[in-house]
């Protein structure tokens, strides 16, 4: 039997444009005080600074053009 895999994700390092995105996935987890070690009250500016710095190495995935 030959399974489809149809949409492939791509995955890429994340960019500037991608920050409502990253927002969306990232503040619901920082907010409930779970996984990050970040203040719940973080802001977005502050948060995609840290995530987009050239220091890091942020990834997503993405089908059709949308970030899951």
């Amino acid at each position: 039997m030959k399974l489809d895999l149809k949409p492939v994700p791509e995955f890429r390092r994340a960019v500037f444009q991608d920050k409502e995105e990253l927002w969306q996935i990232i503040h619901p987890i920082v907010q409930e005080g779970g996984t990050f070690v970040f203040d719940p009250e973080t802001d977005q500016e502050s948060m995609m600074a840290y995530w987009l710095d050239s220091d890091k190495n942020t990834y997503v995935a993405e089908v059709g053009g949308e970030i899951l």
